[in-house]
Order: structure tokens, then sequence, then C-alpha cells
């Protein structure tokens, strides 16, 4: 029995690019740890960037945004700090 190869290249650019629109860079989860600490006083280590990067995709899903940035930025208007 045969198996047909896989192409691994289909759909692979517009993976790629919603990743890229959603990756937590280093940058921006130093801004999402400070974030935590001053509002809840958790301090993330960095080897938790695979933990919030899930937490926060979570998020960009439910509210339908397609960046981290922008979630961030959503999070940090004025209005919506306790």
């Amino acid at each position: 029995m045969s198996r047909s190869p896989r192409h691994s290249h289909v759909g692979s650019r517009s993976h790629q690019e919603a990743q890229e629109r959603s990756a937590l860079t280093p940058a921006l989860f130093r801004k999402f740890q400070e974030l935590i600490y001053q509002e809840a006083g958790i301090w993330l280590a960095v080897h938790k960037h695979a933990l919030l990067t899930g937490r926060v995709a979570r998020r960009l899903r439910l509210l339908g945004l397609n960046s981290m940035q922008e979630y961030h930025d959503l999070i940090t208007q004025p209005d919506q700090l306790a």
C-alpha cells in the first residue's frame, strides 16, 4: 500500500503569517510581565514565556483580536485597569 506524500508547504504561509502576528516578542513579554506584577503581584519568570503565550492566544481567539500587541493595548487602556 503506497502512501501519498504530504505537502507541508500547502497553507504554511498563512499559518506562518498568523504566528508572526500573534508572536509574543521578548519586549512584549516584559510588558505583560510588568503589568501582571503591577496588577496581581505575580512575577512571571522568563521560562514562563510559553505559558503566557498560550493564555494570551486563547484571549485573542475569544476576543477576535489579531495580535498580542493589540490585546496588550486593549487591556492597558485607562478604563480597563482596575
